[in-house]
């Protein structure tokens, strides 16, 4: 369409175009111009890329607060007419859509949630109860609710009595007999010629669902319409929940991606963890039992949190370690290379076989070997130091083969 036309003008722009079918479309359009129908080329929303929301972020973690979304949309007459902004020039009825659509899009797909649409209004687009259903409660499917939104086809009708949100809240509160947990209502409208019957509904609404249920509304009007503003804003208000925000306030994608995030989200309360269970440096070790706080991450420890290199064999009573065991160090060599500011003193241990001596130069021996080998894979010299503790430290008994072995060990200790 070429024009939208204003209400006021909608006869004479008909009888513009019927004088005669014959004429051409200049003459149509310069007619309409002439009285006044014409005013500006129709701009919608401009493309739309969804928010991620309710992911968890740094210090911020989300839970779901809402199970049922429940929408009603307005098809009074009076969405017909023009929302006229800086940026957008469209039908009221048609923005509604829209915006339904596009916080259907914003929801995260693999959210557990269920929804259901209802329109209220008169004329052609609704039954004779002046509101239709338009979709139950079921569980929500993006492509279920888009192809849903679209039966609303049209805004008609009017009445003295003004639009029937009050018949829309009646129904919805047995459609919303079989929601799941916690429900959020969202009325979209522009509150114009809304009865003030609808205010006891929504209260009504409330009581039976109580805290199960928050009110939001869109409210998509004119600088000139705010009465109507006001009045959904006392329908939001009915639930502490709740929150009115007008068209502009969600036009970007941020700010959608905002409204829709506190609408179905809340942020969890956050729980410290005790002091017993927290793994500062995510060794598997908690803090409470960690003997060296700030291993780097992946290097191997023992049940003290140390970094600790066992399985590493030594040629019987010599220095010189086993071919076959020297890739028991690569996982060692790999963290040094990715922190090369990280400085460590090799410590070699011993168990108690053997005098307490001859076990102090054997792992002083060792410990220089695991060095040297450290240097020729290409770790700098001046970053490691070493140092023999003999059998001095046991971390488990001497009386079994099984606490000898967990004794005769290479430890790497972070040198500040």
């Amino acid at each position: 369409m070429l024009f939208n036309i204003n209400k006021k003008c909608i006869n004479t722009c008909e009888k513009a175009n019927m004088m005669n079918k014959n004429l051409l479309l200049p003459l149509a359009i310069f007619t309409a111009i002439s009285s006044g129908c014409a005013t500006k080329h129709a701009t919608s929303y401009p493309p739309f890329t969804p928010e991620i929301i309710g992911k968890n972020s740094a210090g911020i973690k989300y839970t779901q607060k809402t199970d049922t979304l429940f929408a009603l949309v307005d098809s009074f007459s009076s969405k017909n007419t023009i929302y006229d902004s800086a940026t957008v020039f469209e039908s009221k009825f048609t923005l509604q859509k829209q915006t339904l659509n596009r916080i259907n899009k914003t929801i995260p797909q693999e959210l557990p949630l269920y929804s259901g649409i209802r329109s209220f209004g008169f004329g052609e687009c609704v039954d004779d109860t002046f509101t239709g259903l338009l979709q139950d409660v079921i569980p929500h499917a993006r492509y279920t609710f888009q192809h849903n939104i679209d039966k609303a086809a049209c805004a008609s009708g009017r009445s003295i009595f003004g639009a029937p949100l009050q018949s829309a809240i009646d129904a919805a509160s047995d459609d919303l007999d079989k929601a799941q947990g916690n429900i959020a209502l969202l009325i979209i409208s522009d509150g114009y010629n809304l009865s003030f019957r609808a205010k006891s509904a929504a209260k009504s609404l409330k009581e039976k669902f109580a805290d199960r249920l928050c009110i939001y509304t869109v409210w998509i009007g004119n600088k000139d319409e705010q009465d109507g503003q006001i009045f959904l804003n006392e329908l939001s208000e009915l639930s502490s929940c709740g929150e009115t925000v007008s068209f502009a306030d969600i036009e970007s994608s941020k700010d959608m991606g905002r409204f829709v995030e506190d609408m179905l989200y809340k942020q969890a309360p956050f729980v410290p963890v005790p002091i017993a269970l927290r793994d500062s440096d995510e060794d598997s070790i908690f803090d409470n039992k960690d003997l060296c706080p700030g291993t780097p991450k992946g290097a191997p420890v023992n049940q003290y949190g140390c970094w600790t290199i066992l399985g590493l064999e030594f040629d019987f009573n010599k220095a010189s370690i086993r071919k076959s065991s020297e890739s028991v160090l690569n996982p060692s060599i790999k963290i040094l290379k990715e922190n090369p500011y990280l400085n460590i003193q090799i410590e070699g241990h011993t168990d108690n076989k053997g005098s307490d001596n001859y076990n102090l130069i054997l792992s002083d021996r060792r410990a220089e070997a695991v060095k040297k080998h450290l240097i020729m894979h290409g770790i700098k010299a001046r970053r490691l130091s070493s140092i023999g503790m003999g059998e001095s430290t046991p971390i488990t008994t001497n009386e079994t083969d099984e606490g000898r072995q967990l004794n005769r060990r290479v430890v790497f200790t972070i040198v500040k």
